[in-house]
């Protein structure tokens, strides 16, 4: 169950929907059962639909505002 768990939280990265399932449940919004639904089994089967960042999303601007430019 753990690494299930490890391998749902590393496909929420990178997938809103199971980003948002999983928060559902963290949140008490939703019981546990929707983390073992077919789509989420299979997205989390799949992986991350979206690559990992390499930096922060921040615009030209907010990174001047931030003083890391």
């Amino acid at each position: 169950t753990a690494a299930y768990v490890g391998r749902l939280m590393h496909t929420a990265t990178g997938n809103g929907r199971v980003a948002r399932r999983v928060t559902d449940v963290t949140s008490l919004e939703r019981g546990p059962g929707v983390l073992l639904s077919p789509p989420v089994l299979v997205a989390a089967l799949a992986g991350p639909l979206k690559p990992a960042l390499t930096d922060p999303p921040l615009t030209a601007e907010e990174r001047k505002a931030a003083g890391l430019t």
